[in-house]
């Protein structure tokens, strides 16, 4: 979704951004915790850290996103 917003020069509104990182960034930490929760022998309910996951995905997401505008504006 963002190379298509590049290609296109296409700016994503706040939600599209926020969606496309849950899908993506969030993806990976959602599939980290359903597998250890896959081998946990507690066995307990996983949804209550998909919010978490989804989070830290857009964390992970925003920081080298809106590092890499400052340090182009710093370049100019």
């Amino acid at each position: 979704m963002e190379i298509y917003w590049r290609d296109n020069f296409r700016c994503p509104t706040e939600e599209e951004y926020r969606a496309m990182t849950v899908r993506k960034t969030g993806g990976l930490f959602n599939l980290a915790v359903r597998l250890m929760h896959l081998f946990s022998p507690d066995g307990g309910d996983v949804g209550q850290f998909a919010e978490l996951s989804d989070l830290m995905g857009l964390y992970f997401q925003v920081w080298p996103d809106s590092s890499e505008v400052f340090l182009a504006r710093a370049h100019h």
